[in-house]
């Protein structure tokens, strides 16, 4: 069964490995003032700082200044190969934090990685955040990301509750899906609740008759293996190489599409349920 609604404007996404024990099924709010769901976490009982909720990255990151200046790595750290940003790579360092916490939720003995995160960052016209949990520590839990209410639930959909599912493919850390835009051209593509635009690379733009240019705006209809479909999706059409994407990615599936939906990632049957 193919699901419709119909959007019209624009709001925003980037973002380990973790284990803890969930709490408590709280709701935790989450900001979209940069066009990404950012959540407010403490670290180690007393640092607080602005997290993005980001399947597109796959470790926990944390911004490298904002890491020293609250004494985060004056202990033991691990260097790691560097990260390659979309301005280029940055060096990357592990080390472990004693908590870290969130709402009603707290994990222990937390693996992070410090780099220089306003350089993985495309537009930073409106600040950073301070780090960004991934899919491997977001993968650990039962997680609902609620956009029509602006908020995080640690539980899951009820199936009965289920508009649409759509099946995905992982690949390294990303999460793979069959697309299909304007009912015409049919390409792989990534979701990606770190990327504020939906995105199109200009090959699959120039297939549907559009300006293939850099930075380009359009608007499309999006369908996610023929059973999800938002209309009129702002999409932003740019080259995504730094992503080492496999050559058949056509985009990103990013809060442009999202925004008006409720999503549960179940990573176990890799399916995506979609809510609205």
């Amino acid at each position: 069964m193919k699901h419709r609604i119909r959007t019209a404007f624009v709001v925003i996404l980037i973002v380990s490995f973790a284990a803890g024990l969930v709490t408590a099924d709280v709701p935790i709010p989450f900001s979209l003032k940069r066009g990404i769901p950012e959540i407010e976490v403490i670290i180690n009982d007393s640092i607080k700082a602005s997290f993005v909720i980001d399947t597109g990255a796959d470790h926990i990151y944390i911004d490298k200044t904002f890491a020293e200046k609250h004494g985060l790595l004056s202990g033991r750290t691990q260097a790691m190969r560097p990260t390659r940003g979309s301005k280029g790579g940055t060096e990357a360092k592990l080390f472990k934090v004693e908590s870290l916490k969130f709402g009603e939720h707290a994990f222990r003995d937390i693996s992070m990685v410090a780099i220089d995160l306003v350089s993985q960052i495309k537009d930073t016209s409106m600040g950073s955040p301070d780090g960004v949990l991934g899919s491997n520590f977001l993968r650990t839990i039962p997680l609902i990301l609620d956009y029509v209410h602006y908020q995080i639930r640690f539980q899951a959909l009820r199936k009965a509750a289920v508009s649409a599912i759509v099946p995905f493919e992982l690949r390294r850390h990303f999460i793979i899906v069959n697309a299909s835009i304007n009912d015409s051209v049919k390409t792989k593509m990534i979701l990606d609740t770190g990327s504020s635009y939906t995105i199109l690379t200009p090959n699959v733009a120039r297939s549907l008759g559009l300006a293939g240019n850099e930075s380009h705006n359009s608007i499309v209809n999006v369908t996610l293996d023929e059973e999800y479909t938002i209309d009129e999706v702002v999409v932003l059409i740019r080259d995504i190489s730094e992503l080492d994407a496999d050559s058949e990615i056509g985009g990103i599936i990013g809060t442009t599409f999202l925004q008006e939906s409720i999503l549960f990632i179940n990573w176990d049957s890799q399916e995506l349920w979609f809510d609205h």
